[in-house]
């Protein structure tokens, strides 16, 4: 149905998810001139992105990163490479200690402020 949270009973294989995540990023996510995959459905204020998984709300690039690049580990959280909370591109999203995700945003807005639109050089480790 639309509209309605798509739900996996146990036994659903993993390619099953992949699948019905890749067509929704594709029918709800905008790739722009830097190959952002901008959430264009549900944002919330702060700009992150909002989607149903599984039966809840979820942070859509939280979700994507641990479809295509495995689980989050206890104690980091997803920096986007890009500063677009709004991105889901698993290839703009690492996974970091808080202190290091608050570092790198500090320094991303210095690098705004002097003039510079975008923060991260992406051939960088």
């Amino acid at each position: 149905m639309k509209g309605k949270p798509t739900s996996y009973r146990h036994g659903h294989n993993l390619r099953s998810r992949l699948t019905s995540l890749e067509h929704r990023i594709k029918k709800l996510a905008r790739v722009d001139e830097n190959n952002c995959w901008t959430w264009t459905k549900g944002v919330r204020e702060d700009g992150y992105g909002l989607m149903q998984w599984k039966g809840r709300t979820r942070l859509v690039h939280r979700v994507v990163y641990e479809a295509m690049k495995g689980a989050i580990e206890r104690g980091l959280e997803i920096d986007h490479l890009c500063r677009n909370r709004a991105c889901c591109n698993p290839e703009h999203m690492e996974a970091v200690s808080r202190k290091e995700n608050v570092a790198r945003a500090v320094a991303a807005r210095a690098h705004r402020k002097n003039g510079n639109k975008y923060a991260h050089n992406y051939s960088e480790g």
